[in-house]
């Protein structure tokens, strides 16, 4: 009599439970001290994402040592067993550690990486280094917190960017004057899914010619499915393909004006940061939520108990009248504080059962690039 099959002999299945522990490195361990065909499965879930957000750039903030140890960690790992690289699929890494270590880690030779996160204020440190791991033909997403303005950016950055990359976000400083648009250089032949852009000054004014300075030059948007804007205001919206857009996130200014959301038919997930209070336009733009047919996720991003008693009852006078059937509140809760959702304070949505709270910044941090990456 032939003996049963356990479900875990099963490749597939494998990799799926183990998939389920990849937040927990100790579990992760384990599993790949358990049997050979454990081995692969717990090691790609430890180094496909080495320094996530949980773990990276939340430490980078909190722990710069800790973070250079972990980056430190990382090299000596990958440099011992060169066959481990070949499953990093994502790199976070931020000019605060030591710049050998930067240098050392740029020098791995990454087969499958993916998507990079740059939080760089030095980049003439790395020399090249940097500019041949912005080159790899494997890359998708690059995201680049520069701390520098656009026209240093597209002079010494875009122009090294591989043109496999379909998603990019770009934080820069725009304290310095841009310059004329003739003065940037030649376009990177990149056909973008998805664009990013965020300033690092909110004050500044932006008129139609200086957005398109700043984030659609020198890229092929045509085929945009996916846009995050934080800090430009006002927002041409005449500036890009509006109708093949399927992600929106947006960060109004108080003075920005509501979104006429006929221009977005193909709009699935919608998000929009509010911070502090309750600009004029959030109420007046989801109001409109019912033009967009395809909406799929309409989410909202909030610190704490920043709304007011008369912003709740306004907001939740808008919601429960939407049409929309979920909608998320992404709350990112300050130390020692409880973010409450009362049915005093949103009774009609409470009493539709319409809203869902996200309170684990991770997952607030990622629902960008987890939607982007999905087009």
């Amino acid at each position: 009599m032939s003996r049963k099959q356990s479900p875990l002999e099963i490749p597939e299945l494998l990799d799926l439970c183990i998939g389920y522990l990849a937040s927990s490195q100790g579990d992760l361990l384990s599993c790949a001290l358990v049997a050979r065909r454990w081995t692969g499965a717990a090691q790609f879930n430890l180094f496909s994402a080495p320094m996530d957000t949980v773990t990276g750039m939340d430490l980078f903030q909190r722990d710069i040592d800790s973070y250079d140890r972990i980056l430190r960690q990382l090299y000596d790992a990958l440099a011992e067993s060169p066959h481990l690289v070949r499953y990093v699929r994502e790199l976070q890494l931020g000019d605060r550690t030591a710049t050998s270590t930067i240098k050392k880690l740029c020098s791995i030779p990454f087969t499958h990486l993916e998507s990079l996160t740059l939080m760089m204020r030095r980049l003439k440190n790395y020399g090249t280094a940097l500019k041949s791991l912005l080159g790899l033909r494997t890359l998708r997403y690059v995201s680049l917190n520069l701390d520098i303005s656009f026209t240093r950016c597209v002079a010494h950055v875009l122009p090294h960017l591989s043109s496999s990359i379909e998603h990019l976000d770009v934080c820069y400083d725009q304290r310095l004057p841009l310059k004329p648009m003739d003065a940037l250089g030649e376009g990177v032949p990149m056909r973008l899914k998805s664009l990013g852009l965020t300033v690092i000054v909110k004050t500044i004014t932006q008129t139609p010619q200086t957005l398109r300075s700043l984030g659609f030059y020198p890229f092929d948007i045509s085929g945009l499915k996916a846009v995050a804007v934080s800090c430009l205001s006002p927002i041409q919206w005449d500036t890009i393909p509006t109708h093949t857009l399927q992600v929106l996130d947006i960060d109004p200014m108080d003075e920005e004006t509501p979104l006429d959301l006929s221009l977005f038919p193909a709009l699935r997930n919608f998000r929009i940061k509010i911070s502090p209070g309750l600009p004029p336009m959030v109420p007046a733009t989801v109001a409109k939520v019912s033009q967009c047919q395809q909406l799929h996720t309409m989410a909202f991003v909030f610190w704490g108990n920043d709304l007011s008693d008369a912003d709740c009852a306004l907001f939740d006078s808008v919601i429960a009248t939407s049409g929309l059937d979920v909608v998320q509140f992404q709350t990112r809760a300050r130390q020692d504080e409880t973010v409450t959702l009362s049915a005093d304070r949103f009774p009609r949505s409470m009493a539709r059962n319409m809203l869902q709270v996200v309170a684990d910044n991770r997952e607030i941090d990622r629902w960008w690039q987890d939607r982007v990456l999905e087009l």
